[in-house]
C-alpha cells in the first residue's frame, strides 16, 4: 500500500508533495517486498527523481536516491550516466552553497558528501567497462577540485570513484594518469627537481589510508607505463612511489600510530606481484628498505610486514633475492627472524606470502644455496609442512562461518509466505478489494533505515596472488625438484619423519578438495 501511495504522490502537481513522497519511498524499500513491486517501475522512478532534483537542492533527495541506487544496483546501468551528471551538478550546487552562505550550517557541505556517496553507489553496481571511460570526463571537475587544499574535506568521500574507475578500467586513461603524482604530490610534496619553495614536505598525509586501493591499481593496470614513465619534473613513477613511502615511514617513526606506514609498505606487494621479471633492477632497493627496517624498535606489526616483503622477494626471483642477502652479510639474521617470526602471522594472506617464500627456495639448487641456509633446509621443510596445516585450518574455519551463514539464510525463508500473503493483499487493494492491512509501518522513521554495507571501494584490487594456492605450490616445487635434483630431493624430504610425510601427502589432497570445490 505504502508503495503505491508514495509512487503516486511523486507524480502529484506540488513540488512539496513529491518531495516528501520521493523521499519517503526509500524508507519503504527496506521492506523485502517493497523491492519487487517497485522493480517494473525503477525508470520512471529515477526519472522523477531526477526531475524533483533539477527542481530543488534537498539532501533527503540525494540521500533516497542513493538508496533506490543501491537496492536496485544491478538494474540502474541504463540510467547510470545521467545519474551521475545529475549527482554531479547538484554536487557542484550544494559545495557553492556551503562555501557562499553562511548561513548553511554545514547542510549544504552534508548534502554535497551525500552526491559523492550516491555516485559511489552507481560506480559500485554491474556496468559495461566503457561506460567507466565516458564517465572520466563528467567526474574530472570533481577530481580536479577535491585534488586541492580547498576541495580536500571531500578527498576521502572521492577516493574511491577513483579508485572504482581505475579498477574497473583495463588501461588507464591520460584523464586518470594525472592524479598519481597528484597524490603523490599531496602525500610527499611537489619534488625538489621542480625548484619550488613548496616542494618542502606535502599537505595531505592524512590521507594515505585512503590512497592505497588507487595506487595498487595505478601499480596494476599501469603496466610498463608505470615502470618507464616520468612525471612533468622527470621524475620516474615508480621513483615518486618510493619517495612517498620513505615519507610517510620517516612521519610514522616520530609518532606512535604505524597504521600509515603498513599502508604504503603494502605497496612493495603490489610493486612485486604485478612485474614479475621485470623489476630484477628494483628488488635489490626493495631487499634495503625492508631489511633495515627490521631492525627498527617498532612493533611485530610492522616488522612482519616487512618481512612478507622479502618473502615476496623470494617468490618474484630466489637466486637474485638471496645473492643479493648473502653480499650485505645479511642471510643469517634474517632467516633467524624469518623463524622467529612464523607463529606471528595470524591471517591466511599472511601465511601464504610466508609459506611461497620458503618454498621458493627449492627453486634454487643446491649449490645456491648458503651454507648456513643448507644446514637448516630440513628444518624449513618442516616449518612448511606446519604452515599447510595452519593453512587448511583457517580454511576449514571460513567454510564454518559460510555454512552458518547460509543457516541464517534458510531460517529467513519461513519469512517468504508471509511476504508473498502481503503482496495478494497488494494486489486485491489495487483492483479495489476491501483488505484488512496491517498499518504498524506508518510511523517508520527514516534513522530505522538498515543500509546494507558494500565492499569498501577505497579498497577494492584484485591481487594475482588470488590465484596462487601456497600448498600447491609448494607442492609442485618439490615435484620440480625431485625431477631435477633427485639427490637433493631425497636429502630434504629425509628430514621429515612419516607423520610429516603423511600430514604433507594428506594436506596436498585437501587442498585439492577445496580447489575442486
Amino acid at each position: 500500500v505504502r508503495c503505491v501511495q508514495e509512487t503516486g504522490c511523486m507524480l502529484d502537481k506540488e513540488l512539496p508533495v513529491r518531495v516528501k513522497a520521493a523521499i519517503s519511498l526509500n524508507c519503504v524499500l527496506s521492506q523485502p517486498e517493497a523491492e519487487e513491486i517497485l522493480r517494473p517501475g525503477l525508470g520512471q522512478i529515477l526519472e522523477e527523481y531526477l526531475k524533483i532534483m533539477e527542481l530543488i537542492d534537498n539532501d533527503g533527495i540525494v540521500h533516497a536516491l542513493k538508496g533506490i541506487v543501491e537496492t536496485f544496483s544491478n538494474q540502474v546501468s541504463p540510467y547510470a550516466y545521467e545519474l551521475v551528471v545529475h549527482l554531479k551538478t547538484a554536487f557542484q550546487k550544494y559545495n557553492e552553497k556551503s562555501n557562499t552562505n553562511e548561513d548553511d550550517e554545514g547542510e549544504g557541505e552534508l548534502a554535497a558528501a551525500g552526491c559523492l556517496s550516491a555516485i559511489k553507489q552507481i560506480l559500485s553496481s554491474q556496468l559495461q567497462k566503457q561506460f567507466y571511460i565516458q564517465i572520466q570526463a563528467v567526474l574530472e571537475p570533481i577530481f580536479d577540485y577535491v585534488m586541492t587544499e580547498e576541495g580536500c574535506d571531500f578527498m576521502e568521500d572521492v577516493l574511491p570513484l577513483i579508485n572504482l574507475v581505475l579498477y574497473n578500467s583495463d588501461e588507464i586513461t591520460p584523464l586518470m594518469w594525472k592524479y598519481y603524482p597528484q597524490m603523490v604530490y599531496i602525500v610527499a610534496g611537489i619534488p625538489p627537481e621542480a625548484n619550488l619553495e613548496e616542494s618542502k614536505g606535502g599537505w595531505g598525509e592524512e590521507f594515505i589510508q585512503h590512497m592505497i586501493g588507487c595506487f595498487q591499481n595505478y601499480i596494476a593496470k599501469g603496466k610498463d607505463l608505470f615502470l618507464n614513465e616520468k612525471d612533468q619534473y622527470g621524475v620516474p613513477l615508480v621513483e615518486l612511489l618510493f619517495r612517498m613511502i620513505n615519507r610517510v615511514i620517516e612521519i610514522g617513526l616520530n609518532g606512535e600510530d604505524e597504521l600509515d606506514m603498513l599502508a604504503v609498505i603494502s605497496l612493495y606487494f603490489a610493486l612485486i606481484e604485478n612485474n614479475v621479471g621485470k623489476i630484477d633492477h628494483l628488488i635489490p632497493y626493495i631487499l634495503d628498505q625492508n631489511v633495515r627496517s627490521t631492525e627498527l624498535k617498532k612493533s611485530k606489526s610492522f616488522k612482519g610486514i616487512c618481512i612478507e616483503v622479502v618473502s615476496l622477494c623470494f617468490w618474484y626471483n630466489p637466486k637474485l633475492t638471496i645473492t643479493y642477502l648473502e653480499s650485505k652479510g645479511w642471510t643469517t639474521t634474517f632467516f633467524d627472524l624469518w623463524f622467529k617470526f612464523l607463529p606471528s602471522f595470524k591471517q591466511d594472506f599472511n601465511k601464504q606470502r610466508v609459506l611461497v617464500g620458503l618454498a621458493s627456495l627449492l627453486k634454487l639448487s643446491e649449490s645456491e644455496i648458503p651454507a648456513t641456509i643448507y644446514q637448516q633446509i630440513g628444518a624449513i621443510l618442516k616449518a612448511m609442512v606446519k604452515l599447510t596445516t595452519e593453512v587448511l585450518e583457517l580454511r576449514e574455519a571460513d567454510d564454518e562461518e559460510e555454512k552458518e551463514n547460509k543457516h541464517e539464510a534458510l531460517n529467513q525463508e519461513q519469512e517468504q509466505q508471509v511476504i508473498q500473503d502481503t503482496l495478494k493483499k497488494i494486489q486485491s487493494f489495487k483492483n479495489g478489494e476491501k483488505v484488512d492491512m496491517d498499518d504498524d509501518d506508518d510511523d517508520y522513521d527514516d534513522e530505522d533505515s538498515d543500509w546494507k554495507n558494500d565492499e569498501d571501494a577505497t579498497f577494492v584490487y584484485d591481487s594475482p596472488f588470488e590465484d596462487i594456492d601456497e600448498i600447491l605450490y609448494l607442492r609442485d616445487n618439490l615435484k620440480q625438484l625431485e625431477v631435477s635434483q633427485p639427490q637433493f630431493y631425497s636429502k630434504i624430504v629425509s628430514s621429515l619423519d612419516e607423520n610429516e610425510k603423511k600430514t604433507l601427502s594428506d594436506n596436498c589432497v585437501n587442498c585439492l578438495l577445496y580447489t575442486s570445490d
